[in-house]
């Protein structure tokens, strides 16, 4: 016959060493969390000094684009005051064109009227000497 086997500690016993073992793993898991926790907090002061580092260099970029824009800004200035003193010297030879032009105008209007007065008889023939 076989004999079963005899339990030779306790309950008490027992329980203590489930404990310790529950405990253990419970150390083990804290101390993992705490090197994890200390990698996040390195990792996020590297992301942040990172972050930091962009930003610094897209507002050196922008200010470099804004300083170009603004030199183009006053370039195309210039050429508009330039163009606008043409514009105006342009406008003052129009005007003394315009006003040679009225002027043949009017004469060749009263030199054709003239002509079909005369050719109608309205205007006698004068004889010059």
């Amino acid at each position: 016959m076989t004999t079963s086997p005899t339990i030779t500690y306790t309950l008490e016993e027992f329980l203590m060493r489930f404990e310790q073992k529950i405990d253990r793993q419970f150390a083990d898991l804290k101390q993992e969390m705490s090197g994890l926790k200390t990698e996040l907090k390195q990792e996020m002061s590297e992301l942040k000094t990172e972050f930091k580092q962009d930003i610094k260099e897209l507002n050196q970029k922008m200010d470099k684009q804004y300083m170009e824009i603004k030199q183009e800004i006053s370039s195309l200035s210039g050429d508009v005051k330039a163009l606008d003193e043409r514009i105006k010297g342009i406008d003052k030879r129009l005007e003394n064109l315009e006003f040679i032009v009225r002027g043949g105008l009017v004469a060749f209007l009263t030199s054709f009227v003239g002509l079909i007065l005369k050719v109608l008889g309205v205007i006698p023939n004068i004889k010059t000497l």
